[in-house]
């Protein structure tokens, strides 16, 4: 089973429906680690900042049960309301004989631990990441948007562990 992972959209429609777009070819479900509408006020408002048609494309996405969503620091009560759903902390994905657990802060590492999680996949950074700590894969996809390296997209191999980033 393949999942793609993206992260750190920001509000910025055309790049995330991108990045889904290149990841839902080959996956059979996608997690955005966080950080979906807002821009935050550190980060620049680009041209593609349309944060209720992003709203609108992930809801659609959800409905078809190919798109689930964690909540980033960025995120407010109000995202919740406009994306109508309540965004959780961190998701606990049972994939075959994995365990993953997926969350915005790489500080939740210690989450995954709880769970002896085989892989921890974050957000938050905009930067890829691809690491062993203390015995847990550590991956991020980094920002689909506004990315300190790259903006790009994951796909993982839960079976093979493989990682592919994509460039979008």
């Amino acid at each position: 089973m393949k999942v793609g992972f993206i992260s750190d959209s920001h509000g910025n429609y055309e790049q995330f429906k991108r990045g889904f777009e290149k990841l839902i070819e080959q996956v059979d479900f996608v997690v955005h680690l966080g950080d979906i509408l807002n821009h935050g006020p550190r980060n620049p408002i680009l041209d593609t900042y349309a944060p209720m048609e992003l709203a609108e494309f992930i809801k659609e996405k959800m409905r078809r049960g190919r798109l689930l969503l964690v909540k980033g620091n960025c995120d407010s009560d109000v995202d919740e309301s406009v994306l109508e759903v309540k965004l959780a902390p961190f998701l606990v994905l049972k994939v075959g004989d994995k365990t993953i657990v997926a969350a915005h802060e790489p500080e939740k590492i210690e989450i995954a631990k709880a769970y002896a999680a085989d892989m921890f996949v974050h957000g938050h950074t905009h930067q890829r990441r691809d690491e062993v700590v203390n015995g847990i894969r550590v991956l991020n996809p980094s920002s689909c948007a506004i990315a300190k390296d790259k903006n790009s997209v994951m796909v993982l191999d839960v079976e093979t562990q493989e990682t592919e980033w994509i460039e979008i």
